[in-house]
């Protein structure tokens, strides 16, 4: 490994040191997921619809308040490190790959004859949801080193093999997976944002 891949790792794990997105996205995950699975389990659409307004209004204000939390916290105690915004070339490569997603869970509902998220293509799209978000977390604590994002995996893997054995639609089991996500980044990074505070007490207003 190159020093730029070392120094672009290092520079991702240091927005993860304090646990404070994981706090804040937490609570907000586990919020969008109970309510998921709920507006299912109690056939409630009004549900449905404060978890979509959780979603819309929650994920970009979390966004914004982790980084409030950080210029009152980290930033001052272990400095500043800038995020570069994502390039051009990845961005449209995302784009592309939402483009196939979507096209290849058409295809399938039309081909199965099933066009909601029920039976078969809710399994496999289950199935897909958890391999894809527990493969995500684990390979971040490989390139990050904190493998604190293994029992995340973990989480994320038994709360998707849970929702497949108890016959949860897609919805129903989405909203068990982000529940069990949301919980167990709680945990963890408040586990992280007290070591962070123990690790750099003596750093307090050292920057201001």
């Amino acid at each position: 490994m190159n020093e730029i891949t070392k120094t672009q790792r290092r520079t991702q794990a240091y927005w993860f040191v304090d646990g404070l997105a994981e706090i804040i996205g937490g609570v907000v995950l586990a919020l969008v997921g109970v309510l998921l699975y709920f507006s299912v389990i109690a056939d409630d659409q009004g549900l449905a619809t404060l978890a979509l307004g959780a979603m819309i209004l929650g994920f970009p204000l979390s966004a914004k308040a982790v980084r409030w939390g950080k210029d009152r916290l980290t930033h001052q105690r272990t400095g500043y490190v800038s995020y570069p915004q994502p390039s051009g070339k990845r961005r449209a490569t995302s784009a592309v790959v939402a483009v196939v997603l979507g096209a290849a869970f058409a295809g399938g509902a039309l081909a199965l004859g099933e066009p909601t998220f029920d039976g078969t293509l809710g399994t496999y799209m289950l199935v897909a949801l958890g391999v894809g978000v527990a493969a995500g977390l684990a390979m971040r604590a490989t390139r990050m080193g904190m493998p604190r994002f293994y029992l995340s995996a973990a989480v994320v893997a038994a709360a998707a093999v849970w929702s497949l054995a108890e016959g949860l639609d897609f919805i129903a089991g989405m909203g068990a997976v982000w529940t069990a996500l949301g919980s167990a980044s709680l945990i963890t990074g408040a586990i992280a944002l007290g070591r962070y505070l123990r690790a750099t007490s003596g750093l307090d207003g050292a920057r201001r």
